[in-house]
Formats: C-alpha cells, structure tokens, sequence
C-alpha cells in the first residue's frame, strides 16, 4: 500500500511539473484563445488532481480539531487557486495578473516534498 502512495505522489508531481511548464509558455505565447481561458481549462483538472490529497488531510486535521501544515497548505494553494480564477472573469484582480502555473507549482512542490519525506520514513523503517 505504501509503494501504491508513492507511486502516486510521483505521478502526481510529474503532471504537476508538466502543466507548469506548459502553463508558463502558454502565458508567454500568443495564441488565437485568451490566454486566461486556455490556462483555467487546462490547470482546473490538473489542480483537483494535485491538490485533493492536501485538502482531504487538511479536512481530517481540522475535523480533528487538529491545525497543522496540511491545513496552511490547503489555504495557500486554494487561496492561490482562486484568486487566479476571479482574475480570469476580472471580479477582483484584473487578467494581466493570471500565474495560474504558481498556483500548480506550489501544489506540485507540495506533493514531491511529501514524497520525499514519505521515501525517507520508508527507508528508516526498514533499517
């Protein structure tokens, strides 16, 4: 099971890193589509998948009555998150600010720390 989690934040970093990278040329790459749209469209999906393991341990922390980093997490990427979608429909911020790719990164620094870290136990444990 544990191999499994590994696995997972692997994968989970790896599409993080590629969606990054393909948001920060689309940001800096004209295209026929406004650049806020194609961003939103592409990193909606890829941010769900990223960040729903760091909100469901935020959401288990807190219904525990428990603050810890997983719930500092949660609202750094989520806050990070939707301020870049009430930039793109220009409710609060106006569009020239859309770092949609930060938002994802920071998930994605997230997940490879916790594999990281994961890795590590796992390797102490079987000393």
């Amino acid at each position: 099971m544990r191999e499994g989690e590994l696995k997972g934040k692997l994968n989970r970093s790896f599409i993080g890193s590629a969606t990054g990278a393909l948001l920060m040329v689309i940001g800096r790459v004209s295209t026929g589509i406004p650049p806020a749209y194609l961003m939103m469209v592409i990193s909606v999906p890829v941010f769900v998948y990223l960040s729903y393991p760091i909100f469901l341990a935020a959401y288990r922390a807190l219904n525990n009555r428990n603050l810890n980093m997983d719930v500092m997490y949660s609202m750094e990427i989520g806050v990070a998150f939707i301020s870049r979608i009430l930039g793109t429909f220009k409710i609060t911020l106006s569009s020239e600010f859309l770092f949609y790719e930060a938002a994802i990164l920071l998930a994605t620094f997230l997940t490879l720390g916790k594999y990281l870290e994961q890795k590590e136990k796992e390797k102490h444990r079987k000393r």
